[in-house]
């Protein structure tokens, strides 16, 4: 890694990462064997390798780590290795540690592949506990052909596989992808593999993600920083940054673990979760599961794409947030059981957006959505849950709505939901909560309770929505009786101004309403409640 780079990086993700020297070190500290006794170091350059960047080094490197399997090769530093399809393959290969303290560039494919139809830098297969550390991978991306397919590093299959430190740079394809024993069939999944650092940057916008997770059974990363990684490649949008995306249905990826994952791109969705049903929505056994992100920073500039997208998963626990430079669609949630949520959108045209093609079960969403030009939280197909947080900042007073609800064409019937969003107006927004015309939802047990409507001008631009409201503040506590707005049987309306008793020595409490409806005549869409000042009851 140059020192123009080190000092590139350490601008865009802060001190504390590893340095050369650190390197050197770390090397001093695990050469050991697992007998306690001291690892044999084995250079490259003395099996031949130049490192001159321009000669193919691949024969070269596979000689070294042949011939000494199970330890450590170092790529040393001031030589850029050139090489492609490096492959480590079966139980022979347990324990070897591979650093890579100088460069390693992927030898451009001409068009060609070289494991699992993918063109590829170094494979690790079906071996055991091996340790990867990279500082500086060029992805040689200007080299290489218009196709996805082009890593630098592959798992397929591998056993508690370790990265403490992986660095990349102009990546057409991924950074690293793990998958099953062999990509194109159904073999043995990779489990256990845990990655540190890792860093993806590019100097224009180009290729599909830092880190690609197609199939395995225990997957963690601390930190990613990923930059520009994510664009057009062949004709088609890549992702960008962190996918963890099954390609089959007899792909699984279960008990994910990620530290923070913070991307810029114009990618599709920057951070994506996205399984798919191994025989069908219905049964909803989808093949992602046990999937935890501590904090996702997604930044992106585009007018087009969507945003973070979690679809077709169980047991999800995410907390993150998402800005775009343009508005456009935000965060997505879709075809989920049992989801644990903490999301943060801004300047999108819609910035929380939940069970839009299917149903989203049981779950705890909490949003924070600033400046919004259309919907601040979107609800579509939603069953026992509760949406919390905080809307405000539409940049439009023409049709905007803190919180939607709509069917999106279908027969909806939302149950169990408690919305203890707060929207206050902001000076903007056409409603604090909207049932959308002519794409309506309906209401089975759900309130708006305990949370923040006030400002509006009056109760038919705060909700147009008959669903239940109980303490909600600037609509369940008021000084007079109700005359507009859309309201259920059983709401009741506090008197905020009780300071007088009536001739009969009663105070009026407020107002329940009797019928579901917009209509507002006393004592037939409302009835006034009363409480007496002396006892008996006169």
């Amino acid at each position: 890694m140059t020192d123009e780079r080190i000092a590139y990086t350490e601008e865009m993700i802060g001190s504390g990462h590893p340095t050369k020297a650190d390197t050197l070190n770390r090397l001093a500290l695990v050469g050991h064997n697992n007998d306690g006794s001291h690892k044999h170091w084995v250079d490259v350059v003395e099996y031949g390798a130049t490192g001159d960047g321009t000669t193919d080094d691949t024969a070269a490197i596979q000689t070294a780590i042949d011939a000494n399997k199970g330890k450590l090769i170092l790529l040393p530093k001031g030589y850029t290795f050139l090489a492609a399809g490096i492959l480590l393959s079966g139980a022979t290969y347990d324990d070897t540690h591979i650093v890579v303290e100088g460069t390693f560039k992927l030898k451009a494919s001409a068009g060609s592949s070289n494991f699992g139809g993918a063109w590829v830098g170094i494979i690790f297969k079906d071996c055991d506990n091996v340790t990867l550390e990279i500082y500086d991978a060029d992805g040689n991306r200007g080299n290489q052909t218009d196709s996805e397919y082009h890593h630098v590093i592959g798992l397929a299959g591998v056993t508690n596989f370790k990265a403490p430190y992986l660095s990349f740079r102009e990546l057409r394809g991924d950074g690293i992808y793990i998958s099953q024993s062999t990509w194109t069939s159904n073999t043995t999944n990779s489990s256990n593999v845990v990655l540190g650092q890792v860093i993806a940057i590019n100097v224009d916008h180009d290729g599909r993600n830092a880190v690609s997770v197609i199939s395995c059974t225990g997957f963690h990363l601390d930190y990613l920083y990923s930059y520009r990684v994510g664009g057009v490649v062949n004709g088609v949008t890549m992702p960008g940054g962190l996918d963890i995306e099954p390609s089959q249905t007899y792909h699984s990826v279960t008990g994910v673990t990620v530290g923070t994952a913070n991307v810029t791109t114009v990618g599709t969705t920057g951070v994506a979760v996205l399984g798919k049903a191994v025989t069908s929505d219905a049964t909803r056994d989808w093949n992602v599961s046990r999937v935890s992100i501590g904090n996702f920073i997604v930044k992106n500039s585009t007018t087009t794409n969507s945003g973070p997208l979690f679809k077709r998963a169980a047991d999800l626990n995410i907390n993150g947030s998402f800005t775009r430079t343009s508005t456009y669609n935000g965060i997505s949630l879709d075809y989920l059981d049992r989801v644990k949520a903490e999301l943060m959108s801004y300047n999108c045209s819609v910035g929380v957006i939940v069970g839009t093609d299917d149903w989203v079960k049981d779950f705890d969403i909490k949003v924070k959505v600033d400046t919004y030009s259309q919907v601040g939280l979107q609800t579509v197909g939603v069953q026992r849950g509760t949406f919390s947080g905080r809307i405000y900042g539409a940049t439009s007073a023409s049709s905007t709505f803190a919180i939607r609800t709509r069917s999106n064409s279908r027969s909806l019937t939302q149950s169990n939901i408690i919305y203890l969003v707060d929207a206050p107006y902001d000076g903007n927004n056409s409603r604090a909560f909207r049932n959308e015309t002519g794409d309506t939802v309906a209401y089975t047990n759900c309130v708006a309770l305990n949370c923040d409507w006030t400002g509006y001008a009056n109760y038919s631009t705060q909700c147009d929505a008959q669903i239940p409201s109980k303490d909600v503040r600037g609509r369940n506590w008021i000084t007079a009786m109700p005359n507009a707005g859309a309201w259920v049987q059983g709401d009741f309306v506090w008197r905020s101004n009780n300071s007088a008793l009536d001739g009969n020595n009663m105070f009026i409490l407020g107002w329940m309403r009797l019928v579901t409806g917009t209509a507002h005549v006393d004592g037939t869409d409302w009835v006034t409640a009363r409480v007496s000042n002396v006892s008996p009851a006169t």
